[in-house]
């Protein structure tokens, strides 16, 4: 997919009042993108270069301005749709923030909700900072603190124990403190603690080790959703050793994160956003850059040729570049499924509208909404799908209702596939249902036309051949002695000739039958005119006729019953095929988080043992509930509970049935799940 955009545009302003607009040009351009977006944003103090990286993600010299002053650059977050470099059938699409800090503006709030903007829309998260991971560094990237106050991972039901938790009312003054209570809601009880919130970039000092229960639930709930993390330190100028060992710069950063023992309140500033970061973004790389070039070259930088470069510098980039392209993920929501260009478009809407309208952007709620949206388009997409298949596969008329039957069935496959392959969240199966109801419709009118179709073959074939007879009979060519039989000689003639015509569709044996009644009155006439026949023979004669008539009739109803009972078992079929594809992907979305579990089991047991190395028991144990409740639901997941869950989407599939042939006359209950369970050799 070539993606016409030959510059950087923004994809949320931030007005100078601070307030955020998501931009419909960018939308635009997200709307047109059907492919799974790969979506590395970068962050970070204003004037430390994060644009030039980009650009070099970008593969360009320019793009994402770099500006060359102190005044930060880039104004809200501004977007880059790139064919990707190393996942054919992905789009590469990168989000330059502004310049968090920037004294100018004074605004922290509105620069945390730019942070977690870029956390909530990424699949890959660059924090950009220049010289040294000390803890000045640490303290400027408060924003990773305030992440559970700006972002929740489900939905709370008013009235329920997380929804009471006493939240910070305000960022505390400019010169002044406050103390803010925080109900501290822990296994046993409620504690309600004293939390000190400084004044401008005040931090929030709680307890390591302790803090709110649903706090530290969301904490382990961020893992699942957070991107990967790299952290860019720019105009590196130390030394890679520790100890007199060299090391490297993943364990650089991992010493960085180190926390301290003890209580104090300067521990607890100190091990606060290091615990952020080791919590939320398990899955975390490091690189350093050196100084690309001399102090007077930098304002020019992206102007400076390769041989103008640092080459050490160069070849960092280099690495970086090919880290981000080859490790990061396409963007997905919870379940595995991948986010496309216009989903990623609705995210960022969804996000901002909740900013903007006063509240917490909820994970969970902007996913429930975009499934909304990715559904019902998902519904209209299988449609097309069968349609084009039907165009592609449909002969009309067909010769019985099985090959069109049949015909419909391989349209419906496809519909099924391409509609599975985008939906998700359709928990109780709305839109399957709603499906199912518009391809009976389909099939329904694809039946109407075959019909058409096969009447308009046989009544022309029929008057074709009707004509050298009805020429006879105008000629009175049977109004003589022997006439009727004659009559019946020539009227069988055609018959059989009417038969050897292919192609006439569903519909020939009615039409036939139609039309020899229409001649009954004629054949009748003649019969009684026939001088050559007693009245007894014609009697005899007349009967006969009727007889052959009810036959030929029987027959048609034959043909029509048989018809019925292959439209009530492609019904069947129809559920059958329904419930197998939504039983596999059902085992998909299965697999896929067990996969996910097993990833944060991982990480969680690598997070426990750096604990206890480091000599944190209480966190070490804190993270041993955390392991142990994601073993029960790994457990949950591969045993009975999914097969109940699987029983209850079964039945509300079948409601879904049920629902779409209500009024349909021709229409019998689906199987029973034993019924189903014998016609496919296990048990639903």
């Amino acid at each position: 997919m070539e993606i016409p955009m030959p510059a950087p545009i923004c994809l949320i302003e931030n007005s100078p009042a601070g307030e955020l607009r998501v931009q419909q040009k960018a939308l635009k351009v997200l709307a047109a993108i059907s492919q799974p977006v790969v979506v590395v944003a970068i962050a970070g103090l204003y004037r430390t270069g994060k644009s030039y990286l980009m650009n070099k993600l970008a593969s360009k010299r320019t793009g994402f301005s770099l500006g060359s002053t102190i005044q930060s650059h880039t104004k809200g977050i501004w977007m880059w749709c790139l064919p990707h470099p190393c996942r054919a059938g992905h789009t590469l699409v990168l989000l330059d923030t502004e310049g968090l800090g920037d004294v100018e503006k004074g605004n922290t709030k509105n620069d945390t909700w730019i942070f977690a903007l870029a956390v909530l829309l990424s699949s890959t998260l660059v924090y950009n900072s220049r010289g040294t991971i000390d803890q000045q560094v640490m303290e400027q990237l408060h924003y990773v603190t305030e992440l559970t106050e700006r972002i929740k991972v489900k939905l709370v039901a008013e009235g329920s124990r997380e929804d009471k938790k006493v939240k910070p009312v305000g960022e505390g003054g400019r010169g002044g403190k406050k103390a803010k209570l925080v109900d501290q809601g822990g296994r046993g009880g409620k504690k309600a603690k004293l939390v000190d919130q400084g004044g401008r970039g005040g931090k929030k000092v709680k307890p390591a080790g302790e803090g709110c229960r649903q706090e530290e639930e969301d904490s382990a709930e961020f893992v699942r959703f957070f991107p990967a993390f790299v952290w860019a330190v720019r105009d590196f100028v130390l030394q890679l050793v520790l100890d007199g060992r060299e090391i490297t710069e993943d364990e650089y950063l991992e010493n960085a994160l180190k926390l301290k023992r003890g209580n104090s309140k300067q521990n607890q500033c100190y091990n606060l956003p290091r615990k952020c970061i080791r919590q939320f973004f398990p899955a975390r790389k490091c690189f350093v850059f050196v100084q690309p070039a001399g102090r007077r070259d930098l304002p020019r930088l992206e102007e400076l040729q390769e041989d103008e470069l640092d080459s050490e510098f160069q070849e960092q980039v280099v690495l970086f570049c090919h880290h981000v392209w080859e490790t990061s993920k396409p963007k997905t929501i919870p379940g595995g499924h991948m986010v496309t260009g216009a989903m990623l478009g609705n995210l960022a809407v969804t996000y901002v509208d909740a900013i903007r309208s006063g509240a917490v952007p909820c994970m969970e709620s902007a996913v429930l909404a975009l499934a909304q949206i990715e559904n019902s388009a998902a519904v209209g997409e299988a449609v097309a799908v069968y349609e084009e298949q039907l165009e592609r596969r449909a002969a009309l008329p067909t010769e019985t209702v099985q090959e069109l039957l049949d015909l419909h069935a391989q349209c419906e496959q496809e519909a099924l596939r391409a509609f599975m392959a985008h939906t998700f969240k359709d928990d109780d199966r709305r839109f399957q249902g709603e499906l199912m109801r518009r391809l009976e419709e389909q099939k329904q009118e694809l039946c109407r036309r075959n019909e058409v179709a096969s009447s308009e073959r046989c009544k022309a074939a029929l008057l074709e051949l009707s004509d050298e007879l009805d020429d006879r009979i105008g000629e009175g060519v049977y109004s003589v002695p022997g006439g009727y039989q004659r009559f019946l000689d020539d009227r069988q003639r055609m018959v059989d000739r009417y038969r050897q015509v292919p192609g006439k569709g569903v519909k020939a044996e009615e039409l036939l039958q139609e039309f020899l009644q229409s001649k009954a009155a004629v054949a009748q006439s003649i019969l009684q005119t026939d001088e050559a026949l007693t009245e007894k023979e014609k009697e005899m004669a007349a009967e006969r006729a009727r007889a052959e008539a009810a036959e030929r009739e029987q027959q048609v109803l034959k043909q029509k019953e048989a018809e019925l009972q292959q439209k009530l078992e492609d019904q069947d079929r129809s559920y059958q095929e329904n419930l197998r594809q939504l039983e596999t992907k059902l085992e998909d979305e299965r697999k896929k988080l067990l996969e996910e579990q097993g990833k944060m089991l991982d990480q969680k047991l690598k997070e426990q043992e750096a604990m206890l190395q480091q000599g944190f028991k209480e966190m070490a144990q804190m993270l041993g509930e955390e392991i142990a409740d994601l073993r029960k639901e790994i457990t949950d997941s591969k045993g009975q509970e999914l097969l109940n869950m699987a029983k209850v989407l079964a039945k509300t599939l079948t409601i879904a049935y049920d629902a779409f042939v209500r009024d349909d006359g021709d229409a019998h209950p689906p199987p029973s799940r034993s019924q189903a369970g014998e016609r496919t050799g296990r048990r639903v």
